[in-house]
């Protein structure tokens, strides 16, 4: 029916992922920053102003989205904000020079992953 993800936890469920997520991280009593991670990593902000800790997991996010990292709900990766990149004083073309390293990590963390499970 071409609806976001976002649209589709609403409706199949009554909550989204991120307040869902936020929920389970107050019940289970993790501090302020987490919870709040967890609640705005989607774009970077609280209240409307940058926060360093949400602003890092939400360039991460977004760069695993980008070079299609893990499994996603997201089929149209938007844009990263300029304003986020300035505002955590990343280098432009930093991603691609750690491009190696980025691919290295996660092969790594899956292997990690399988192995343990």
């Amino acid at each position: 029916e071409e609806k976001s993800m976002s649209e589709v936890e609403i409706q199949c469920f009554g909550i989204h992922h991120l307040d869902a997520g936020y929920l389970i991280a107050e019940k289970w009593k993790l501090p302020d920053n987490i919870k709040h991670t967890i609640k705005h990593h989607n774009d970077g902000k609280i209240g409307g102003e940058y926060d360093e800790q949400v602003a890092c997991i939400h360039l991460a996010d977004t760069i695993a989205n980008i070079l299609e990292l893990g499994v996603s709900a997201v089929f149209t990766v938007q844009r990263p904000d300029p304003e986020l990149w300035e505002f955590l004083e990343v280098e432009p073309g930093i991603i691609e020079s750690l491009y190696p390293e980025i691919m290295d990590a996660y092969t790594q963390s899956v292997s990690i992953s399988l192995s343990s499970g």
